[in-house]
This record gives C-alpha cells, structure tokens and sequence, in this order.
C-alpha cells in the first residue's frame, strides 16, 4: 500500500494517522527515547549472495570472490534489500538512534520525538525531530519546523534535512525530503562505517537552522505590519496571476484563460475576507494576503483531487516557486 506501512512494520505518533494502521500507535505526549529505540532495534545483516554455476564442482566460492550481497532482516529471516554493493556497510538503526541522541537530542533538550517508525517491513526506518513552533500575532495556525533523517537501507543513501511535515507513513516521509531538498537542508550520506557521525553533525547544523527560522519570523512579522491598499492588492495580482492579454487565433480560447486567471485572482480575495484563518488588524495586511495565496495554493487549485497528491504539489513544482514568488514580491513590494 502507499502508506508503506506492513505487517512486521511499527510506529508511533503524536497525534491522529490518516491510514489508522495498528502497527502505528498514537500518543498525545513526546515519544520517549526508550520508545524510539524499541521501534527502532532490529536486527540487519549483510549476507553475501552466490549461486552454483551448471557444470561446476560442488564447494562454495571463496568470499574474496563474492561481489553481491543481500540486506536481511535476521530476525524474520526476510530479504529486505535483494541486492547491495560490496562497499555497502549496515549499521543497526538503534546504533545510529543513540548516535543522534548523544549529539543532539541530549545537547537540546527542549528537542521531542514527533514521529518514528518503519516502513515495508524494516526496509525504511525513520525519526522525525519537533524542532520548533512559532505563531504570528492574529494568525490562527501555529508553523512548526522539523527535523528528520531516515535509512532507506538498499534504495538510496541516508537521508537527513530541515522541513515542516508532520510524517505518519511514507508519503508524507517523502513529502519531507522533497521539502528538504527544495530548502536546500537536504543531504545523502553514503552506507558506510562513518555514516552515523555525518548524520549527526549535519542534523546538529540544522539545528541552528533555528537562528534563519527567527530571521523568517521577523520577515512574516514584518509583513503583519504593513497594511495593504486595493491598489497594491492589485499590482500584487498582477504580478502572481496576470490577466492574459495576448490574442489567439480562437477567441474563446482567450476567454476561457483570461475567465481562468480571474477566478484565481477572487479566489485570493475571498480567502482574505475568511476570518476562520486570521482576525484582528492583520487580516488587512500584506501578511493576510500571503495567506490567502497559500490557502490558494493548497486547497483552492484541485477540487476534488486526493489530498495527499495535492499536498506533495504544493511542496514542488508551480505551487511552490509561487509561494517563494509571493513571499518575495510582498517583502519588496
């Protein structure tokens, strides 16, 4: 399933899981380090691979000879990874979860376990880290920035970045990395002996990721400050969804672009006079229109379309860049 999440597989989550899978337990406390830890500690093992050749004599080929091995789960005796590298090294994941305890999560103790668990039987292992939370004066909904690595074992290196969702399965555990890698925290580490220390120093970078999320604070601070003028609205407008101008050869072809980008363009300004998202002076600010182009991004784009894919395209792609672009064009505007 898409979830990822199968029968040898556990979790567990602050908070309410879309799938509702039981091998995935919700709590509404931080998830200890213990409980981490009991997730996490499975056994892995490389085991090297061969196969009698028709016609040879019958005596196992010496292993200086072997040069393809399997990731298995020892435990279940199930093949997790059917194919690795002779370089490949395996380091337990409850090995790598006291590593990152030990330079990180000890270091900054005001640091919780959001998420943790496993995915296709063992094969994904991954720990979300609830970095910080921060709300605007007169918006309505907290922002909370996150830590997290993962070991997709056989299917590509470690993986550890910066980003904002909450992960429950390995949908949004993707979702994660393609923010990570759009914010530019992303970073692969190979499988090898040292693998462990480079995931912990970089998450301990990101750490201080912290002192740029202040600065991004103050920027949307800044922003509640400055009240916004139907003129500049405009200008705004045009700037993020301009009118089609140009001329086609089949005039309803024009029409129907141009009818397109002003629903877009009232889309935005409904969102602005919805007071279910911000109240106070800032629901006339530039901040409230920044909100209300997000709020337009992320729900008012597909109808009808699975939330899930509509979630991904808000963190990639046009939708993306136009939340860059309208942060951007509102800060210098």
């Amino acid at each position: 399933m898409s979830a990822g999440i199968l029968e040898l597989d556990k979790g567990m989550v602050i908070g309410s899981t879309w799938h509702n899978l039981p091998q995935y337990i919700c709590v509404d406390r931080p998830i200890t380090l213990q409980e981490a830890m009991d997730i996490m500690d499975y056994p892995l093992e490389k085991q090297q691979l061969f196969r009698w050749r028709t016609g040879a004599v019958s005596e196992a080929p010496k292993p200086e000879k072997i040069q393809a091995w399997c990731i298995v789960r020892t435990d279940h005796n199930t093949v997790l990874v059917p194919h690795v590298g002779n370089r490949f090294d395996v380091i337990n994941n409850k090995a790598l979860l006291n590593r990152v305890d030990a330079g990180l999560l000890q270091v900054y103790p005001e640091l919780q376990i959001e998420s943790v668990g496993t995915l296709w039987n063992g094969a994904t292992a991954f720990i979300n880290i609830k970095l910080d939370e921060f709300q605007i004066k007169g918006d309505k909904s907290p922002t909370v920035s996150r830590l997290m690595y993962y070991n997709p074992l056989g299917a590509g290196a470690y993986k550890a970045c910066a980003h904002d969702v909450r992960i429950v399965c390995n949908n949004t555990l993707k979702m994660a990395e393609v923010e990570g890698l759009a914010n530019k925290t992303l970073k692969k580490i190979r499988h090898t002996a040292t693998a462990a220390d480079k995931i912990k120093e970089h998450l301990v970078d990101l750490a201080e990721v912290q002192m740029h999320l202040k600065k991004h604070i103050e920027e949307l601070t800044y922003l509640t400050l400055l009240p916004v003028t139907e003129q500049e609205i405009k200008i705004y407008l045009d700037q993020i969804i301009p009118i089609p101008t140009h001329k086609s050869h089949d005039p309803s072809v024009a029409d129907r672009a141009r009818t397109i980008a002003i629903n877009k363009r009232e889309l935005i300004r409904a969102n602005m006079e919805n007071e279910a998202y911000l109240e106070g002076d800032i629901t006339r600010s530039r901040y409230a229109l920044l909100q209300a182009t997000t709020q337009w991004l992320d729900h008012n784009v597909i109808k009808g379309g699975d939330k899930g894919a509509l979630a991904w395209d808000s963190l990639v792609g046009a939708r993306s860049n136009l939340k860059a672009t309208a942060f951007n064009t509102l800060l210098k505007m």
